[in-house]
């Protein structure tokens, strides 16, 4: 799991008063804001903070953000949150305030290297047999005597593997979602749909499920509701219930289910029989209400 640094002194920084009144929105807003920015961040952009293949309409999807999605680009470039460099964007200073986050993954890198070394270098102990050895002395009867002791060297082990290179910690896998994340409370709806079926249906990986949703919000541009209209008309169709049974599937189907649905008939209310643990994501409709198109 990836963390982020906050510091407390953000609750009063001058940046955030001109954040707040840039937006005309109110302090809480504004830290929110950039709070949920920065976790979507950390899956998105490199040690240095440079925010890879996104776009504005990206960053303003992962704040929430239900207005212009330029105003608050530029908001948060001309009070000094983002900065241009070059046509890139950076995360100002990324890099200095989340340090110990990075040093604890290039730690975690160098100890699982160090471990695989001394599992390769580890050797048996050879046990050793001293010979007896028998000899004739000058009147011709045999004596019996322990023989020198040479101990032949233990074989070489196989060479040791190279050290690998130094971690680069821009590409360290830090793409897991959080169990209250909407794309976890997405995936787990599709597979109850799909147990309403099926009761005996496998439990998917929920992260790799939670993958695909992301990809229809961010890259796709899909609105929560249109996602959950087609997840759940999908699921009561007598075709499609059977051939959608996981969130790639339903990604890579997504413009077929829309046109096939119809606004009435069994699958004419997407809201029938949802399962009432996933109540939290109709908070998440009222709060993303317009804001992904």
């Amino acid at each position: 799991m990836a963390w982020i640094s906050v510091h407390q002194q953000i609750r009063d920084h001058r940046k955030i008063r001109d954040l707040f009144r840039t937006l005309k929105v109110n302090r809480a807003e504004a830290i929110g804001t950039l709070t949920l920015i920065w976790t979507w961040a950390i899956d998105n952009c490199n040690q240095e903070g440079e925010l890879l293949s996104v776009t504005k309409e990206d960053i303003a999807d992962a704040a929430y953000w239900r207005g212009d999605p330029g105003l608050l680009y530029r908001a948060l470039v001309e009070t000094g949150w983002i900065d241009e460099h070059e046509g890139k964007m950076y995360l100002h200073d990324w890099g200095d305030f989340n340090k110990p986050f990075y040093e604890y993954i290039k730690k975690k890198e160098k100890d699982k290297q160090r471990k695989r070394l001394e599992h390769t270098t580890d050797t048996a102990v050879i046990p050793v047999e001293i010979p007896r050895k028998v000899a004739e002395n000058s009147s011709g009867n045999s004596t019996e005597f322990h023989g020198e002791f040479h101990v032949s060297p233990s074989p070489s082990p196989s060479p040791s593997p190279s050290p690998s290179p130094e971690l680069d910690i821009s590409s360290c896998p830090t793409n897991k979602f959080a169990d209250d994340a909407i794309e976890i409370l997405l995936a787990r709806e599709l597979y109850n749909l799909i147990l309403e079926n099926n009761p005996k249906a496998k439990k998917p990986n929920l992260q790799t499920w939670a993958k695909s949703f992301d990809l229809m919000i961010r890259r796709d541009k899909r609105s929560l509701a249109d996602i959950r209209n087609v997840m759940n008309w999908c699921q009561r169709d007598n075709f499609w219930h059977k051939n959608i049974l996981s969130a790639d599937k339903l990604r890579e189907k997504f413009d077929q289910l829309t046109m096939g649905m119809k606004p009435t008939g069994k699958a004419g209310n997407p809201q029938h029989n949802r399962p009432k643990s996933f109540d939290a994501i109709d908070e998440w409709d009222k709060l993303t209400e317009g804001s992904i198109e």
